[in-house]
């Protein structure tokens, strides 16, 4: 199931494979600037990563 598929269905009241969550914070601290900004940016965020984190286009 895609992301995608995933929340339509749940909007739907359909069954999913799994809940559809997003979390994010800011650290505007040290997000600033042009270097704290890449230092905080995840870089592990590519196909099958498990890390949790991932990026989305707007539905």
């Amino acid at each position: 199931m895609t992301t995608r598929e995933r929340v339509m269905a749940a909007l739907a009241g359909c069954e999913v494979n799994r809940v559809p969550l997003a979390v994010w914070m800011h650290n505007f601290a040290s997000e600033n600037s042009t270097r704290g900004l890449a230092a905080e940016t995840p870089t592990n965020n590519g196909p099958g990563s498990e890390s949790g984190i991932s990026l989305h286009a707007r539905i």
